[in-house]
C-alpha cells in the first residue's frame, strides 16, 4: 500500500494531526463523519457539526439531555455539552462518545462502571471516561465500553465481557486493530490482517485459539475480515468477498444460515455477496449492501428486519424502501440507516420512542368526521354523511370493507351509509344506525357480533333483534347496547361475567342485562361492563376491581361507591371512569401504568380523583390509557405511554400517573377523543382526526409505512430536520467523482467499489469504504487528495494536488 501510494502520488506527506475524522486542511477546521448508533431502546445520531442527538428511552439519562432530567422522548433531543464529536456508541441504558482531542465521554446508567469515571453513579450529562485522551473509536456492550485508540490498541471499561471495573484499562495483548465491538457477553476486535480477536463467553466468542499470556482469543477461520459486529449472543463479519459469515446464538435465525440451530463455528448468512457492513443485535443482524440496500435476518417481533411483516426470519430479506443507506445500526428491537440524503430512517420497535418519529400524524382522508373509535389495534371514524371509515389492522375484517388486508389509510365500510355512532372493539367493531338497528363486523369468536354465529366477517352484519338503539359499546369479546327503554343489551363473550347474567356461558344473540332498566349510558371494558343510570350513578359487572366494587356477585350489576354525580362513564381494558357532573374525573380498577391519574400505581377498586381535571366535557379509556376532553378543547392525558399514546413528547413514555396536555396537534380544539389498546385518536374542531401512539399496523392511519418498514426520524428540538450532512455542488464534482471511480478500479482491496458515490460535508468532497479507509478532496483553495484510515495510522494524508490525478485517470 506504501509504495502504491508513493508511486501514485510521487510525494508522501504525512500530517500529525491525530484524529478520525477528515480535517480541513489549512485551517483549524474539522468536519465529523455522520453517524447513527442504535441502543437497546434508544438512539443517537452524529452530525457532520459534531453535535449529537438522541431520542427513546431516557430511564438512566441515556439521552444526555441533561436539564431535560430523565424524560424519554419520542423526538431527538441535543445531548448537552457536546459540539465537537466524532463517533458515538449507544448502548442498552448509557451513551459514549469520542471527542475530536480523542478523549471519550458517557452518559447514562454507571451501576457497572460503564461511564468509565471511576464511580458507579449514573449521569444526565456526559462525564469524561479517566485517562483516555487518543480515542478514534468507542463501542458500549450490556454494561461497559470499550476504546479503540489511535496506536490501534483498545481499552475497556465496566462489565464488558469480562468485567475489568469503572477505570479504563488496556486489553493485554491486542493490537493493529481496525475495529471493536462490544456486546453483553463478549466483545471482539478487527485486526488489520483480516483475522478477528474476541474475549469474554467463549462460546459466544467462537473456536479460537488461545494465546498465551492475552486477554483474548483468536478466531478460527476468519482471516479475511473487513468489517465485524458482536451482538448480544451472536458475532457477525463481513469477508472481503462481500459474504458475511457468523456464529453464536440462532433461536431466531441470527445467524442467517437459514436454520434455527446454533453454531460454535461461522456459517454463511445465505445470499450474501456484496455487503460492506454489518450490525448485531440481540436477536437480528442486518448487512449494509454496496448497493446501498439493507439485508436483515433473525428476531422480527416489533417489525426489526423492515420487510413489513413481523414473520422471523433465517435468512436475510431486503428492507424495503431504503436503497441510498450508508450505514445501518440495530438496537434491541429496532433497527436504523443512515441515508446517503443525510437523512435517518428507523423500524421496529418503538416502545420508548426510539423510532424518533412520534409526533402526532394527521389521518390522510378523513375531514368530515363526526365521531371517532379506538380498538385493539384499529382505527374507525362516522362522518356526518352517515358513512364509516376504518384502518389499521384487519386479520379479522375489523375495517369491514369486505378484505382482511391492513392498511395505513381510511377505507369505507361496505354497505353503512345512516351511522351515527362506531364503535371499536379488540378485533371488531359496530356502528349504531339512525333507525336504532346495529351492525358489527369482524371477529366474532365469542358471538360478539350478535348476529347468532360464530363466524368473523369482514362485511358488516345486523345484530339480531335490535331496532331501538340509542348507543352501543364494544369491548374485549363482548358487545352492549343501550336501549331507547333504558334496558341494557348484551351479548357475546361472559367469562368473567361481564354479560350481566349468571355462569359463564356467552351469548350469540342480544340478552337484557337482568335489573337495568333506566340506563342513560353503557361502556364495555376487557372483561366488566358499567352502566350510568338516570339517577347518575353508575352500575358494574364482570371481573375484579374494575366493577368498582368490593365483594358481592359479579355476575349481577352493581353500584360503584362514591359515584352519584356522574354524567358519563368509560371502560377500558381492566379500569374504568367516570365523567363527574362538576367535571371531575374518578376512575377505578388497574393502575399498573397510573391509569386511575392519581399520581400512584396501586390497583384501586374505590374511586381515585385524576389529578388536576377539573373542567372535563368527555371521558376515554384505553388499555392502560386515559384522556379527557375539556370545556377548552384541550385534551389531557395519562397512563402507559410506551407507544406515545399520551399525545406528548416531552411526558416520560413509561408511566405518567398525572395528567399531561396533548400537544402535536397544532392547537386545534378538540371535539372528542377516543383511546385504544396503545393508541389514541382526537376529532379536532372542523372534522379532521389526529391520532399518536403505536402504529405497528397501520392504526394511526397516516398513510405511511408502519414502523415494520422504514420511517423517517422527525428532527425535532435538536438538530433541524436531523439531516446528518448539507449536500451542495461545487466545480470540482466531475473531477472528485472521476478521481475516486479510478482509485477504487486502481485499488479494490482498499477502497472496494461504493456505489452510493461522493458526500459532501464541510468543505470536503469524500467516500467512506469498508474498513476505515476514506479518500477525500478539499473544496477551497488548490484541492488536493488526502487518504485517512488505517495505511496512515488514522492520519490524514496528502497524496498531492487533485490536478495529478485527474491526469493519471484520464490515462
Amino acid at each position: 500500500m506504501k509504495t502504491f501510494l508513493t508511486d501514485l502520488a510521487r510525494k508522501f506527506v504525512l500530517l500529525c494531526l491525530p484524529t478520525c475524522a477528515i480535517l480541513l486542511m489549512g485551517s483549524t477546521a474539522w468536519a465529523a463523519v455522520p453517524m447513527v448508533s442504535a441502543g437497546y431502546a434508544h438512539t443517537c445520531a452524529l452530525a457532520a457539526s459534531g453535535r449529537i442527538a438522541c431520542w427513546g428511552s431516557n430511564s438512566s439519562g441515556q439521552l444526555g439531555n441533561g436539564g431535560g432530567g430523565s424524560v424519554t422522548s419520542g423526538n431527538p433531543v441535543a445531548v448537552a455539552g457536546i459540539t465537537d464529536a466524532i463517533a458515538v456508541a449507544a448502548g442498552i441504558d448509557s451513551t459514549c462518545a469520542v471527542i475530536s482531542g480523542g478523549t471519550v465521554v458517557c452518559w447514562g446508567a454507571n451501576n457497572s462502571g460503564q461511564l468509565g469515571n471511576g464511580g458507579f453513579t449514573s449521569s444526565l450529562t456526559p462525564v469524561a471516561a479517566t485517562g483516555i485522551s487518543s480515542a478514534v473509536s468507542v463501542s458500549v456492550g450490556g454494561a461497559g465500553a470499550c476504546a479503540r485508540l489511535s496506536d490501534a490498541t483498545v481499552q475497556c471499561w465496566g462489565n464488558s465481557s469480562p468485567p475489568v471495573g469503572s477505570f479504563p484499562k488496556t486489553v493485554v495483548g491486542v493490537k493493529d486493530v481496525l475495529a471493536v465491538s462490544a456486546s453483553w457477553y463478549q466483545t471482539c476486535a478487527l485486526v488489520s490482517n483480516g483475522s478477528v480477536q474476541c474475549w469474554g463467553d467463549v462460546f459466544y466468542s467462537g473456536p479460537h485459539d488461545m494465546t498465551a499470556g492475552a486477554d483474548y482469543m483468536t478466531v478460527t477461520g476468519i482471516n479475511d475480515a473487513v468489517a465485524m459486529a458482536a451482538g448480544g449472543s451472536s458475532t457477525c463479519v463481513v469477508l472481503r468477498s462481500g459474504g458475511v459469515k457468523c456464529w453464536g446464538d440462532n433461536y431466531y435465525g441470527q445467524l442467517g444460515d437459514g436454520s434455527s440451530s446454533k453454531s460454535y463455528f461461522p456459517v454463511v448468512a445465505t445470499g450474501i455477496v456484496n455487503a460492506v457492513e454489518v450490525t448485531v443485535a440481540n436477536n437480528h443482524a442486518c448487512a449494509l449492501l454496496s448497493t446501498g440496500s439493507v439485508q436483515c435476518w433473525g428476531l422480527n417481533y416489533s417489525g426489526e428486519l423492515g420487510n413489513g411483516t413481523r414473520a422471523n426470519s433465517s435468512i436475510p430479506v431486503t428492507v424495503k424502501g431504503v436503497s441510498s443507506a450508508l450505514a445501518v445500526t440495530a438496537g434491541g428491537g429496532h433497527t436504523c440507516a443512515l441515508l446517503r440524503s443525510g437523512a435517518v430512517q428507523c423500524w421496529g420497535a418503538d416502545s420508548s420512542g426510539e423510532l424518533g418519529n412520534t409526533n402526532p400524524l394527521a389521518v390522510t382522508r378523513v375531514n368530515n368526521a363526526m365521531g371517532i373509535t379506538a380498538g385493539g389495534a384499529h382505527s374507525c371514524a362516522v362522518l356526518s354523511n352517515g358513512v364509516v371509515q376504518c384502518w389499521g389492522y384487519n386479520a379479522f375484517g375489523q375495517l369491514g370493507d369486505g378484505s382482511r388486508t391492513n392498511t395505513t389509510q381510511p377505507v369505507v365500510v361496505a354497505g353503512v351509509d345512516n351511522a351515527i355512532a362506531v364503535t371499536a372493539g379488540f378485533h371488531y367493531t359496530c356502528a349504531t344506525l339512525n333507525s336504532g338497528a346495529v351492525k358489527c363486523w369482524g371477529r366474532n369468536t365469542s358471538g360478539q357480533l350478535g348476529n347468532g354465529s360464530i363466524a368473523n366477517t369482514s362485511s358488516p352484519v345486523a345484530v339480531n333483534g335490535i331496532g331501538t338503539a340509542v348507543s352501543v359499546s364494544a369491548g374485549g369479546l363482548h358487545t352492549c347496547a343501550l336501549l331507547s327503554s333504558g334496558l341494557v343489551q348484551c351479548w357475546g363473550n361472559n367469562s368473567a361475567y361481564q354479560l350481566g347474567k349468571v355462569g359463564t356461558t356467552g351469548n350469540l344473540n342480544p340478552e337484557n342485562v337482568v335489573g337495568i332498566d333506566n340506563a342513560i349510558a353503557v361502556s364495555a371494558g376487557g372483561s366488566h361492563t358499567c352502566a350510568l343510570l338516570s339517577g347518575r350513578t353508575v352500575q358494574c359487572w364482570g371481573y375484579g376491581g374494575s366493577i368498582g366494587r368490593e365483594g358481592g356477585d359479579n355476575s349481577r350489576p352493581g353500584t360503584v361507591t362514591g359515584i352519584s354525580n356522574a354524567v358519563a362513564i368509560s371502560a377500558g381494558d381492566g379500569h374504568t371512569c367516570a365523567l363527574l357532573s362538576d367535571g371531575a374525573v374518578r376512575c377505578w380498577g388497574a393502575n399498573s401504568s397510573g391509569q386511575l391519574g392519581g399520581n400512584g400505581y396501586y390497583d384501586s377498586q374505590s374511586p381515585v380523583t385524576a389529578i388536576g381535571i377539573n373542567n372535563a366535557v368527555a371521558i376515554s379509556a384505553g388499555g392502560a390509557h386515559t384522556c379527557a376532553l375539556l370545556t377548552s378543547g384541550e385534551v389531557r392525558c395519562w397512563g402507559q405511554n410506551f407507544g406515545g399514546q399520551l399525545f406528548n413528547a416531552n411526558a416520560s413514555r413509561e408511566l405518567p400517573s398525572a395528567p399531561v396536555t396533548a400537544t402535536g396537534i397544532g392547537g386545534a380544539l378538540g371535539l372528542a377523543v377516543a383511546t385504544g389498546a396503545i393508541h389514541t385518536c382526537i376529532l379536532l374542531n372542523g372534522g379532521a382526526v389526529r391520532c399518536a401512539g403505536d402504529d405497528s399496523l397501520g392504526q394511526l392511519g397516516t398513510g405511511r409505512a408502519s414502523n415494520h418498514a422504514p420511517t423517517p426520524v422527525l428532527g425535532v428540538n435538536a438538530l433541524a430536520q436531523l439531516n446528518l450532512q448539507s449536500t451542495t455542488g461545487t466545480a470540482l464534482v466531475k473531477d472528485v467523482e472521476l478521481v475516486f471511480n479510478w482509485a477504487e478500479k486502481a485499488l479494490p482491496q482498499y477502497f472496494a467499489t461504493n456505489s452510493l458515490g461522493s458526500l459532501y460535508i464541510s468543505g470536503y468532497w469524500f467516500r467512506t469504504y469498508a474498513n476505515g479507509h476514506f479518500l477525500a478532496v478539499n473544496d477551497s483553495g488548490t484541492p488536493h487528495l488526502y487518504y485517512l484510515g488505517s495505511v496512515s495510522n488514522n492520519m490524514v494524508l496528502d497524496l498531492g494536488p487533485l490536478a495529478d490525478f485527474v491526469v493519471m485517470a484520464g490515462q
